[in-house]
């Protein structure tokens, strides 16, 4: 799944316990992210599906 995590975006490639990993568009690895603090999550078709960062 795509997103924008606090500005960057990059693609959701697990969990770890209640966080979500998530590689940074450019970045090797994946780090963790509070799914629900600055996320911006985007459906197959680029459009917002859910927005945390609005909200």
């Amino acid at each position: 799944m795509r997103v924008n995590a606090y500005g960057k975006n990059g693609v959701v490639t697990g969990t770890n316990g209640a966080h979500l990993l998530i590689r940074i568009d450019g970045e090797k690895g994946s780090d963790p992210y509070h799914p629900t603090s600055g996320i911006i999550y985007y459906d197959d078709n680029g459009n917002v599906l859910m927005d945390f960062v609005a909200a």
